[in-house]
């Protein structure tokens, strides 16, 4: 048939294919051309820029630049799916708001500059998440002196704790508060205190530090160790006046005591406070997730006293509104924690920060509840050569004053465990439950709630209002069980708290002294029940049984049959 047609035809044939071809080529061109100026996205903040290699490529409502692989099942269908499995039709009005983590595509395709459009949205809305800036002001220190421990039946049994003072020339215990030195407001303010007697630490301490001696001290959990140290140095400001710099552009406190968690922080501060009422000391607080402007104008209007949180500290010393050039004492409470692999890059910052006065020209102070050997080590970096070292009764050891009962549970059968004590408890006001998850924290205290025990929780992933509302409502018995992770471990002095509970056991023995010394606080008694899973729990099992037997409690015999690699099996002979 190709022999019918003529010459002209064929002519006029390639003719109109060349015009037609023409006009593609000339079509796809201009499509390109038009492409490459509108699918061009810019990423200023970040300068990223993403070209499209592939314009043929069809893109929907929902793609995820993100994800290289497409969803089968949604590849050829005009159907979306959202996280929730919600359906929405895809139609040109539809929101590209919501970014879905599949990568759904259409087979309709879209105008270059709607696509650009959208690739750049989903750009924007891909740049990273930065945490909202904490607005957070907290209320300021009510003057309750009645929130203090009282000291329980068997506080006259200090008097019988063996106290080790090592060092030169270590000065004379004090017997009374009365033969301390101390000035008559201080000594009202310990009055109103409810501070009647001194304990051993505070015998010992308060001689130390008036004599400008550097100290590292080791004293059971609830002997009184923030007011041992904090006491003396209230005095030294009284006797020995500075003058307090205050230019409105930086702030040059006299006093640095740094806490490894925001609530100890709070703690003292308001010890410091009401110690320090009427004398003109100024005491501030610089911690995390509050206001940082709050906190700004609050110390540039000048310190004397600053408790503060590793963190924040740093944040405001990297900004020039903080300098060390006025520093007469610094201190770490808890300095276990804070001298440990989580905190002693932060410390030695601080410390070796160039504002920061020479080891000679302050007095450095150093306490804890446990005192490891290695961490003994680190902290004679930071003192003076003719440092004294104070160990009251059992270094490391868990107080007496506490019932320690160990429980052998399974990790499913925790729960029934827990609401069994509960239930046979009379009243359970005053009960702190430590686990070692966050998110365990919040779903214990949901189903104690669930089963009418007033429950709260405080852990690391909540605000910083919630966590001091929770502690708050514990303290002043609105809420009776309190569930807490480790940040609750350490230096918490609450009234009325009866019993601890080991839901989970800490990975290390100094943890576990910690926790279960928020009971029997000041010769309170208190009791500590732990769960104990032998698959879990076993690394620290050995180390269990020595803190059970030098507390003269009772050392269970499935303790014993532990397996390790770190640690021998326990024999009952070995005790």
């Amino acid at each position: 048939m190709a022999d019918n047609y003529n010459e002209n035809d064929i002519a006029s044939a390639q003719s109109d294919h060349d015009i037609a071809s023409a006009q593609s080529d000339h079509d796809i061109a201009s499509a390109q051309s038009d492409h490459n100026l509108t699918a061009v996205s810019s990423w200023d903040d970040y300068g990223v820029t993403i070209v499209t290699e592939d314009m043929n490529r069809k893109y929907s409502d929902c793609e995820d630049m993100d994800i290289s692989k497409s969803n089968a099942n949604n590849s050829y269908n005009n159907i979306l799916q959202d996280s929730l499995g919600n359906e929405i039709i895809n139609d040109d009005n539809a929101s590209s708001g919501y970014q879905s983590n599949n990568d759904h595509r259409s087979s309709r395709p879209y105008k270059n500059d709607v696509y650009a459009k959208r690739i750049g949205d989903r750009l924007r809305s891909a740049k990273p998440k930065v945490p909202p800036k904490s607005t957070y002001i907290p209320p300021e220190f009510e003057e309750n002196f009645s929130s203090t421990i009282e000291a329980g039946s068997n506080f006259e049994k200090y008097d019988k704790i063996e106290v080790i003072a090592n060092g030169i020339d270590v000065p004379q215990k004090i017997s009374t508060f009365q033969s301390s030195g101390l000035r008559e407001i201080i000594l009202n303010n310990l009055k109103n205190c409810n501070y009647t007697t001194p304990t051993p630490i505070q015998k010992y301490a308060l001689p130390i530090i008036m004599n400008d001696r550097d100290m590292i001290a080791s004293a059971q959990t609830g002997s009184g160790k923030t007011a041992a140290y904090i006491l003396p140095i209230l005095n030294k400001l009284l006797d020995e006046p500075s003058k307090l710099i205050v230019d409105g552009k930086h702030c040059e406190p006299q006093v640095l005591i740094m806490s490894p968690t925001r609530e100890l922080a709070i703690q003292i501060c308001e010890l410091a406070t009401r110690l320090s009422r009427d004398t003109g000391i100024k005491c501030e607080l610089l911690y995390g997730g509050t206001a940082t402007y709050y906190q700004r104008e609050k110390v540039l209007r000048g310190v004397h006293i600053l408790v503060a949180t590793p963190g924040r500290l740093i944040d405001f010393v990297n900004r020039r509104l903080i300098t060390f050039f006025s520093i007469r004492y610094f201190i770490l409470d808890e300095a276990d924690r804070l001298l440990d692999m989580g905190f002693q890059g932060d410390i030695e910052q601080i410390l070796c920060h160039h504002t920061m006065v020479f080891t000679a020209e302050r007095t450095t102070l150093m306490f804890s509840a446990t005192l490891p050997e290695n961490v003994q080590y680190i902290a004679k970096a930071f003192l003076k050569p003719d440092y004294i070292s104070v160990a009251v009764g059992d270094i490391g050891g868990a107080c007496k004053d506490v019932t320690q009962t160990i429980l052998e549970v399974k990790k499913f059968d925790k729960r029934n465990a827990l609401l069994s004590i509960l239930k046979e408890t009379d009243d359970c006001q005053g009960t702190i439950v430590f686990v070692e998850e966050k998110r365990q924290a919040d779903f214990l205290a949901a189903i104690l709630s669930e089963y009418d025990y007033p429950t709260t929780s405080i852990h690391g992933d909540r605000l910083q209002p919630q966590r001091e509302i929770a502690l708050r409502d514990f303290k002043q018995k609105r809420m009776k069980i309190l569930v807490a992770t480790s940040v609750a471990s350490r230096g918490l002095d609450i009234t009325g708290v009866k019993m601890v509970v080991n839901y989970d056991l800490p990975k290390t023995i100094e943890e576990y002294v910690h926790r279960i010394g928020r009971t029997g606080r000041l010769g309170n008694i208190g009791k500590a029940i732990s769960f104990y899973d032998p698959e879990k729990d076993y690394p620290i099992a050995f180390d269990l049984a020595i803190i059970l037997k030098r507390a003269d409690q009772e050392v269970p015999t499935f303790l014993f049959k532990f397996r390790s690699k770190n640690y021998k099996p326990i024999k009952p002979n070995m005790f």
